[in-house]
């Protein structure tokens, strides 16, 4: 990541902690960035181009280190996966509380950043090995984001040092979601069917949990 981009993150992070929405003004994120008017055109020159800045910015933190050990079960690989976003997320708490705070103020930029937060929960499916693809996918993809906004709520409040509260919750979010999985396989002949075919049906693991 270059410097200049760098510098606009930082000032994107300080504007929704100060602001919320409302401070993502190009303006605003140039003065506090120190970076030229045509970096903040080309990186972020909406509110939206922000906040899809910053989800690419933790996307990348979550899969620079590779994608979850393939010997796993899928949901150990989603759950680490997810710990290391919200690990990402630790210094961008104050951010998230501002931006829930203030939120898209209308229906095509909160769209917007819905589809982005979409992208992003596909890029941690496939770093987990899960298929974001086709119809059992789609079901996936709006599976994990649901959870991850239950969970993030958790993780806003959690005063762990080591985020256990947010840990237990996502692991209790991941165990419902298997159970729900389970479920439409065994009613659903077409959703077991693509199940079946891409190798990413969730099976129960023993791993131990955060009780």
């Amino acid at each position: 990541m270059d410097t200049e981009q760098n510098h606009i993150i930082e000032a994107i992070r300080q504007a929704l902690e100060e602001g919320g929405w409302r401070g993502l003004k190009r303006e605003e994120l140039q003065a506090k960035s120190g970076v030229d008017s045509a970096a903040i055109q080309r990186l972020a020159p909406t509110p939206l181009a922000a906040l899809r800045l910053v989800l690419q910015h933790i996307d990348d933190m979550v899969t620079r280190d590779g994608p979850a050990d393939a010997a796993d079960s899928p949901r150990d690989r989603l759950f680490e996966i997810m710990m290391r976003r919200y690990d990402a997320l630790l210094p961008w708490r104050d951010a998230l509380r501002g931006f829930s705070r203030s939120l898209p103020p209308d229906p095509f930029s909160a769209i917007g950043f819905a589809v982005a937060v979409e992208r992003s929960m596909g890029a941690m499916l496939e770093a987990a090995g899960i298929s974001a693809t086709g119809l059992a996918g789609g079901l996936r993809l709006r599976g994990l984001g649901l959870i991850h906004a239950d969970v993030l709520r958790q993780f806003l409040s959690d005063k762990t040092t080591d985020l256990a509260a947010t840990m237990k919750a996502l692991d209790q979010r991941l165990k419902q979601a298997e159970g729900f999985a389970r479920l439409l396989e065994r009613f659903d002949p077409l959703h077991r069917t693509a199940a079946k075919a891409d190798g990413t049906s969730m099976q129960q693991n023993r791993a131990d949990r955060p009780d």
